[in-house]
């Protein structure tokens, strides 16, 4: 049919089908220009069911890159395309967590989140504790931020090294992470968990009211109705200089003890 004859005002839509060589995509990855790299590993992630693993293989190794913008285009593209199964990929992402530029540490820990193993024995916890490293690059209070809510998002229901993790960031020096461990803490822990708990009430004598505040709100999703220690850390803030612990501590109060 005459290409005239398709294009009218009644002629179905034409479609047209592209098929792009994920080889030449490959090399244009390794050693285009750093704009064409970029561009090519977007494309590659388009184009990776073609080939998985040399996919795979690829954007390892564009993670070596000079230019900080190609190696976050194949961290997020990496994330994307690998599976929990796959250990290369996951260690070379956790490689990236010590990149030293911070939208690739971003990103690589937004890629682990899924692909990490959350057991028992604290395979994924060890993988991130490079993030809570206190010598770490610049910007660790960010990171160790990002590092508290993935485990707050992914962390399956009470599992002991992810809480042991975000108990200890409540003695951070940052009043941030505190407040971000405190919202983790509510998400993963077991209703009434005595060491939760415990720990939650120390941070009602913070010095941070932030902190108290977060405490408090914290302590009513947590602890068990009834429960004293609880209920005496929250019933302090009552008389707390701020008003809004004060606020907090009252609605926490309605819900762990009768007012």
């Amino acid at each position: 049919m005459p290409l005239g004859d398709l294009v009218t005002d009644r002629a179905p839509a034409l479609v047209v089908i592209a098929v792009i060589s994920s080889k030449r995509l490959q090399e244009r990855a390794l050693g285009g220009k750093p704009r064409e790299r970029e561009a090519a590993v977007d494309d590659l992630l388009q184009v990776a069911d073609r080939d998985h693993q040399g996919t795979i293989e690829v954007l390892c190794q564009c993670l070596e890159d000079k230019v900080f913008k190609v190696r976050a285009e194949a961290t997020d593209a990496l994330g994307k395309i690998a599976k929990p199964s796959d250990a290369g990929a996951i260690a070379a992402l956790t490689a990236c967590l010590e990149d030293p530029n911070a939208e690739v540490r971003h990103v690589a820990l937004e890629a682990l989140g899924p692909l990490l193993q959350w057991d028992e024995q604290g395979s994924a916890i060890d993988i991130l504790q490079v993030c809570f490293k206190s010598h770490a690059v610049a910007g660790v209070k960010r990171f160790m931020v990002e590092a508290v809510d993935l485990i707050g998002e992914f962390a399956p229901h009470g599992n002991k090294p992810a809480l042991r993790t975000l108990i200890n960031s409540l003695e951070d020096r940052s009043p941030m992470i505190r407040c971000h461990a405190m919202s983790a803490l509510v998400k993963i822990s077991s209703w009434g968990d005595p060491v939760v708990v415990a720990a939650l009430c120390r941070r009602t004598s913070d010095i941070n009211w932030e902190v108290r505040a977060a405490a408090a709100r914290a302590l009513s999703s947590v602890a068990l109705f009834g429960e004293q220690e609880a209920t005496k850390a929250v019933r302090r803030l009552l008389d707390d200089p701020d008003q809004t612990v004060q606020s907090e501590a009252m609605t926490a109060l309605a819900v762990l003890a009768d007012l």
